[in-house]
């Protein structure tokens, strides 16, 4: 059994036709046949038909008709944002319309339901969500606040990219603040400082250095409110208090030695400082190259281009990816290429399993965008897997969420296996599928060692360029590890003006431990998150050259 999935024709529609035939994986993991992508409608058979209709009266919405399947919008963005809705109709049975609740009990509901079918990490954090639901619905019911509540609700999950987000969604200044979490003896906590203040910054212009305290008027609700693992939660919640709504201006303070006291104010705009590229010569003769943001359409291949030729011949290139949270996914992977020396399995995934069957779309009855926070959504890409060359899963023994029960040996088709992607689909999670990597061809590519510098924001895409690079002979990672997302988030309007984003997948390395959560470990660790004179990592790194 094969299911077409039949998207547009144009060339608008060309970058979401490579993602769909990306993200076929995962949908042949929740429908339990195979899958691939055509531009036109066959006509006949089984398959899933976008129809963008701009007459369309209404949200868009998902219905079926016997071996016909088919998603209509109005927009080119509603229409790839039914792919999100592809789980509530395998949970619901029934066509489905891209509506949030029309009242608070229902949002409630939905929010339960719809991260209970989909997140893939309760058993790998040890997390009750029946019992977690029964604890915060009814204080989301009854707060003045119900926003700030469901957001704390969310927050017991520890993951940054599931989480629950006002519209429009608040973009951070280009700063790195720590808020502190409570002190394992109990107590408040929450004072909040300044780690990195970028030279030419507005802080910086007015005055303001690492490690000066951010005013703030309650830092301890923002981070109970902050959605990430706990190596990350302090930093994550530190972009928080520093977001706000794109385009208003915000006034700030902050507090440094002898009593100084420096006002300013500052519109965010959700980009880093500076260029999102940058490269130099260092001292040690080696070259190193910043990326701050996987950001599609802003030229960065043609900089990583242009640096490499630059830095050709150095001995050594060292890249630093701290405070990279991700951004597009398929200009991450397109990056990590410019690094593979041959034909190489990267990685594994998995999703939840919820089978849609047969010719007639039977579906098994289951119990019940973007990058993270992001600011920077360039064309919606995320939710999609590394299925390259279709490799199956013959090398992973077992089906749980453990670490354990996910191991990638030897060579795979193609390549060397290198870890792993687990989908969620429902009734809990897929057989692991192999990330596949190939050496870029048409570009210029990085012929020499490599040095990659990370931190616990090196998150969500950064973190799909790295996986399986990491531990490769020619590459070492310098500083402290990643935040731990695996992510593919799909995103739903729950309720008006709230937006629920729900991580889909676990990763995998090639020794089997899941990124999730945890991250990508480091080959020397560096303290990456504090407000220190110089930089002792990229020292570190230099030493290594």
């Amino acid at each position: 059994m094969e299911l077409a999935l039949v998207w547009p024709q144009g060339a608008e529609f060309d970058q979401h036709a490579r993602l769909l035939h990306q993200e076929r994986a995962a949908i042949e993991a929740e429908f339990g046949v195979e899958a691939r992508v055509l531009r036109a409608d066959p006509g006949v058979g089984h398959r899933w038909v976008f129809l963008l209709d701009p007459a369309h009266d209404g949200p868009a919405l998902i219905r079926a008709d016997g071996e016909l399947i088919e998603s209509v919008a109005a927009t080119h963005r509603e229409l790839w944002g039914t792919l999100s809705l592809r789980h509530t109709w395998l949970r619901t049975k029934a066509d489905v319309r891209a509506e949030p609740a029309t009242n608070l009990a229902g949002a409630v509901v939905r929010i339960a339901a719809e991260v209970g079918f989909t997140f893939p990490g309760f058993e790998l954090r040890g997390l009750d969500w029946a019992r977690t639901c029964a604890e915060h619905g009814p204080r989301v019911l009854a707060a003045a606040d119900p926003l700030a509540a469901a957001q704390e609700w969310i927050a017991e999950l520890g993951d940054a990219h599931t989480a629950l987000h006002p519209v429009p969604r608040p973009v951070p200044l280009p700063y790195v603040a720590e808020v502190a979490g409570p002190p394992a003896g109990g107590g408040a906590g929450g004072r909040a400082r300044l780690l990195r203040v970028p030279e030419g910054s507005g802080a910086w212009l007015a005055g303001v250095r690492p490690g000066w305290r951010l005013a703030a008027d309650d830092p301890a609700d923002v981070f109970r409110r902050t959605c990430a693992p706990p190596h990350m939660r302090p930093y994550a919640a530190g972009r928080r208090l520093l977001s706000s709504s794109p385009g208003v201006s915000r006034r700030l303070t902050a507090f440094g030695p002898g009593g100084a006291v420096v006002h300013w104010a500052e519109t965010p705009t959700g980009l880093p400082h500076g260029d999102l590229v940058s490269w130099r010569r260092l001292p040690s003769g080696a070259g190193y190259l910043r990326i701050q943001l996987w950001l599609a359409g802003a030229g960065i291949e043609d900089a990583v281009d242009a640096a490499l030729a630059d830095l050709a011949g150095c001995p050594a290139l060292v890249l630093d990816l701290r405070g990279n949270v991700g951004g597009n996914y398929l200009l991450g992977l397109a990056t990590r290429d410019r690094f593979v020396r041959d034909d190489t399995i990267m990685g594994r995934t998995h999703v939840q399993d919820t089978h849609v069957c047969g010719a007639d779309v039977c579906r098994t009855d289951v119990g019940g965008t973007d990058v993270w926070d992001t600011h920077v959504r360039g064309t919606g890409v995320r939710d999609t897997d590394v299925r390259g060359t279709g490799v199956r899963d013959t090398d992973v023994r077992g089906t749980g969420v453990r670490d354990t029960d996910v191991r990638v040996d030897g060579r795979g088709a193609g390549g060397t296996a290198m870890g792993a992607v687990r989908y969620s689909v429902g009734r809990g999670l897929s057989a692991p599928v192999p990330i596949i990597a190939r050496p870029t061809e048409g570009v210029r590519r990085w012929p020499g060692r490599l040095i990659v510098l990370t931190d616990a924001l090196t998150y969500s895409a950064s973190e799909d360029f790295l996986l399986g690079l990491q531990g490769l002979p020619h590459v070492r990672v310098v500083g402290e590890r990643s935040g731990g997302g695996s992510g593919r988030p799909r995103v739903l309007d729950v309720f008006p003006g709230w937006q629920l984003a729900i991580s889909t997948v676990l990763t995998y390395d090639r020794a089997g431990h899941c990124v999730e959560g945890a991250g990508i470990p480091v080959d020397l660790r560096v303290p990456a998150m504090r407000p220190d004179d110089g930089d002792p990592v990229l020292a570190a790194a230099e030493r290594l050259v």
